[in-house]
């Protein structure tokens, strides 16, 4: 043993390789039955995550009049993005999958920032949503919030506490910010880029073919 740990630390290494696999009770023919076999439970469940609720959520349950958009908000981050950025909201339309991201310096920017949304969502559509679905934080339920709505006549809903899964802007926050941080991690880029990233993550993700829009 004393030999072992006077080597150079990359034979070190072999060495406890080798010993791994002398020491493993499987043999080649057990490990071609398990890939064959699929992932174990244990593999399963630890890469499981929880889907979102159903019911009043569903296409079919929505009015033809009815236009919901959700939003959701990811930060603070520990490292500020490029001009001083800490968070992101997301807003993203339920029957296109239509997605547009904000940079926030704070979280109390958010009301400004719905307005200038609905603004632009009005330019492009040349109409408002009826509802805008968000979680119940301080400021989604704050007075300036609640003007912007009552100004743009856009009607109001929130998740019930501690269930996020009935916000799915949550599911797009992850994958716009899993693709974000592909990106950084393939350029190089240093972690300061990341509020480049999350805009160009959801402008390559608002082009990829989806359930909703599967001509694009």
């Amino acid at each position: 043993m004393h030999s072992m740990w006077t080597t150079p630390l990359t034979s070190r290494r072999k060495i406890v390789r080798l010993k791994l696999i002398a020491d493993c009770p499987f043999t080649t023919a057990h490990i071609d039955a398990m890939e064959k076999s699929g992932p174990c439970h244990g593999c399963e469940m630890g890469k499981a995550t929880r889907l979102p609720f159903g019911g009043s959520h569903e296409l079919q349950v929505e009015r033809a009049d009815e236009v919901t958009v959700y939003m959701d908000v990811f930060g603070p981050t520990k490292t500020l993005a490029i001009g001083g950025y800490k968070y992101y909201a997301l807003f993203v339309s339920r029957r296109s999958r239509w997605s547009h991201v904000y940079l926030l310096r704070h979280e109390r920017d958010l009301p400004d920032n719905m307005d200038r949304f609905l603004h632009e969502y009005y330019e492009l559509f040349h109409a408002l949503p009826t509802i805008i679905h968000m979680d119940g934080g301080p400021v989604n339920k704050g007075q300036r919030m609640a003007a912007v709505l009552r100004k743009r006549g856009v009607s109001k809903s929130f998740n019930v506490p501690n269930c996020s899964q009935q916000n799915p802007a949550e599911r797009y926050i992850r994958s716009v910010t899993t693709l974000a941080r592909t990106q950084l991690q393939a350029s190089g880029r240093p972690l300061r880029f990341w509020g480049y990233s999350v805009l160009h993550a959801n402008y390559i993700r608002l082009r990829l073919p989806c359930d909703g829009n599967p001509g694009c």
